[in-house]
């Protein structure tokens, strides 16, 4: 049994092309019907793809389905962005209409982010949502570099 690596990729007709890399055989070619999009990516848990359209929807496929697995309206304007997190679980989504919306894929809710913030000099980004107040590490955010005649962390009152 050989394994088949597939490239996904999207033209500006909003046409979805599954090729195989090793061949260099065209294996699907799905027209989405909502027009081109600047956004395309896959989930790392099950590799289905998903697409950013211009009205605001997301949708998901995969290689050998004709229609979109899922379709959902997440913002009032052209999608931005996508990314999954590593469980597969969770999609965060970006549109023109200036919000970040967070989406557990298992039960196809939001929650709406409303304001992000660093905490300076650390790995810390602390942000409030539709659901109250989360904070998370990212690492190496961080200023490694500080410009003590600016403003010096380590200044107390003496």
């Amino acid at each position: 049994m050989s394994k088949q690596f597939l490239l996904a990729s999207i033209n500006s007709f909003g046409q979805l092309h599954y090729q195989d890399v090793s061949t260099g055989e065209m294996v699907a070619n799905y027209r989405t019907g909502l027009g081109c999009t600047d956004v395309i990516q896959a989930n790392p848990c099950n590799a289905v793809i998903a697409l950013g359209h211009a009205g605001g929807k997301v949708t998901m496929w995969k290689p050998t389905s004709v229609k979109p697995l899922v379709t959902m309206l997440c913002h009032h304007g052209p999608v931005t962005a996508v990314a999954f997190d590593r469980g597969g679980h969770l999609m965060a989504t970006t549109g023109v209409d200036r919000k970040i919306k967070i989406w557990d894929l298992r039960k196809y809710e939001g929650y709406q982010v409303g304001k992000v913030s660093f905490c300076p000099y650390e790995d810390i980004l602390g942000f409030g949502h539709s659901m109250g107040f989360s904070s998370i590490l990212v690492p190496g955010s961080g200023e490694l570099n500080f410009d003590t005649f600016v403003d010096n962390p380590m200044e107390t009152t003496k």
